[in-house]
């Protein structure tokens, strides 16, 4: 099984390197939804062409997505709140009357794993420029793999947009999966704190397995009996004693 199978993604791309973001995650298994305004993503107009009217780096980036024309912020904060992660390249100055900025995400959707990809971060005096892929490579410091690092020119193809992408994958990655651990972890240790009983080591049924088919120490577990977690229901608990 693909390992983020089962993992929903909705992608907000104008430029490649959200749009490779997405793809990306996709390939891991994850399925992504595209929102594009009623006119198409602009990327749909970039050339190359297949066809007419089809881009191939369009169909490369959106292979295996789905899409859903969607300009409504009412529509769009219904599909976060069935989401895992948002991947968004809107323009700063545009998020707050979409309900997509930072604090309002946060706000409504707490548990959502949500990736802003601007060209200079979503904060500080250039949060709000613009960017081509030539300022990009410069301001990035790939420039310097130009020859004595020519200003002016820029490395062929969309380097900087592609590297972008990449980073913005491993990112939302990384915290999907850093979330399901410790969140889960951090969760399952306080309901059984809550649980249990003063000098006395409370742990769970994977510790004891674990213990025995490693045979890691000599233990004595003595069970204690079910709580109910947040999330997995009955697990079946047990006190540590002192080694046999």
């Amino acid at each position: 099984m693909p390992p983020l199978s089962g993992l929903r993604v909705i992608l907000r791309a104008r430029g490649v390197a959200a749009a490779y973001a997405g793809r990306l995650l996709g390939t891991m298994g994850a399925e992504v939804v595209l929102l594009e305004p009623p006119q198409g993503s602009p990327l749909r107009g970039e050339p190359p062409f297949l066809a007419p009217g089809v881009s191939a780096l369009f169909a490369y980036l959106a292979a295996g997505m789905s899409s859903r024309v969607c300009d409504d912020p009412a529509a769009t904060g219904a599909l976060l709140s069935e989401a895992d992660v948002l991947i968004d390249d809107t323009p700063l100055a545009e998020r707050d009357a979409l309900g997509l900025d930072e604090a309002s995400i946060a706000r409504r959707h707490p548990d959502l794993v949500h990736v802003s990809v601007l060209p200079f971060g979503a904060h500080g005096p250039k949060a709000v420029w613009k960017a081509e892929e030539i300022n990009i490579q410069h301001a990035s410091g790939e420039g310097n793999l130009l020859p004595n690092g020519l200003l002016g020119l820029a490395i062929t193809g969309l380097l900087a947009a592609f590297m972008a992408g990449m980073a913005a994958n491993v990112s939302a990655f990384n915290t999907v999966f850093s979330y399901d651990l410790w969140g889960d972890a951090v969760n399952t240790a306080a309901r059984m704190e809550s649980h249990g009983e003063p000098g006395k080591i409370h742990v769970s049924e994977e510790f004891k397995h674990a213990v025995e088919t490693h045979n890691i120490a000599s233990l004595q577990f003595i069970e204690r009996g079910e709580i109910d977690i947040k999330g997995k229901g009955k697990m079946k608990t047990y006190f540590l004693e002192k080694p046999r």
